[in-house]
């Protein structure tokens, strides 16, 4: 990409995750599915946007709306959670993502709210 290009590119990327439930409805799939196809395709992008060289990238995850879901649902939304940093946490330092949490965690699972804190810590600017 030339550098007239490069300059072009935002500095910072918000994302809202959403549809995950409907692209799995639509294939006949557990709502479930969906979120770990999200989750696959979140990794996708973001290496994408690390490449452009994007300094920062916001993800809005989790709403006080989403507690409405059924109680399964949410339960399979924290251990996509937990199993996406203990898989990519290392990835995360090696490419130097600093991870941050905006928000009240507490309601989380307590093994939910121990993986974002690793995370949080692990990643943070020295």
């Amino acid at each position: 990409m030339n550098s007239r290009k490069i300059d072009q590119l935002p500095k910072h990327i918000a994302i809202i995750l959403d549809g995950n439930g409907r692209w799995a409805k639509q294939r006949n799939l557990p709502r479930s599915e969906g979120h770990r196809q999200g989750g696959k395709n979140l990794k996708k992008l973001i290496d994408v946007i690390l490449e452009l060289e994007i300094p920062y990238i916001s993800l809005y995850t989790f709403s006080t709306e989403n507690w409405k879901r059924p109680k399964s649902e949410i339960q399979s939304l924290w251990k996509l959670l937990q199993e996406f940093f203990t898989k990519y946490l290392e990835e995360c330092k090696q490419k130097q993502i600093c991870i941050k949490v905006s928000g009240d965690i507490s309601k989380l699972p307590k093994a939910s709210q121990e993986i974002l804190n690793k995370a949080v810590q692990e990643t943070k600017k020295k």
